[in-house]
């Protein structure tokens, strides 16, 4: 079993024993409590309990009702987010912006990516042949967090992460 296999159990492990710790204190039931997290912690961490609202293609659906090349804020996935939508492979993408003392930038950035959408696609579509293991993914949102302005993070669902470097996709 490798390390990082062990840590799975960690946090269940750790409320388990502050729950027996706290037993045998007299007139406490506090123990109930640390007892339910370790079981809730053992559900999400060691049975993979899913932890989102709705499907991949809940958020979809979702995006597909709000235009694309707005710049404005949105509620997503019952998250407050700033950015805007795009088209990729027919598909509606969230740019999201981080509100920092960068947000102009980013939202020049923003829509440089929004008004170049012909180009990213077929960036898109040239990454995506010469890593086919994209392919099957879609990309659900554009993150422009990074220190680097032009960078951008692409989450694909399910399980992808990728970088965006000025218009180019880029395999980590």
């Amino acid at each position: 079993m490798s390390l990082q296999s062990y840590k799975m159990y960690l946090r269940p492990a750790l409320f388990l024993t502050i729950a027996v710790a706290f037993y045998p204190v007299p007139g406490t039931w506090i123990w109930v409590a640390f007892v339910l997290l370790a079981v809730f912690y053992f559900a999400v961490d060691v049975l993979n309990v899913d932890k989102s609202d709705g499907s991949p293609q809940d958020l979809v659906d979702e995006y597909a009702a709000y235009e694309t090349g707005v710049l404005d804020r949105y509620v997503l996935d019952s998250t407050d987010s700033y950015g805007l939508f795009v088209s990729l492979r027919d598909q509606p993408v969230f740019i999201d912006i981080r509100e920092d003392k960068h947000l102009k930038e980013r939202e020049e950035f923003a829509h440089y990516l929004s008004s170049n959408v012909d180009q990213l696609a077929q960036n898109l579509e040239d990454f995506i042949e010469s890593h086919p293991e994209f392919a099957p993914k879609q990309i659900i949102q554009i993150g422009l967090h990074a220190r680097v302005l032009d960078q951008g993070e692409v989450f694909w669902t399910p399980d992808g992460y990728t970088l965006l470097k000025g218009l180019e996709f880029v395999a980590e």
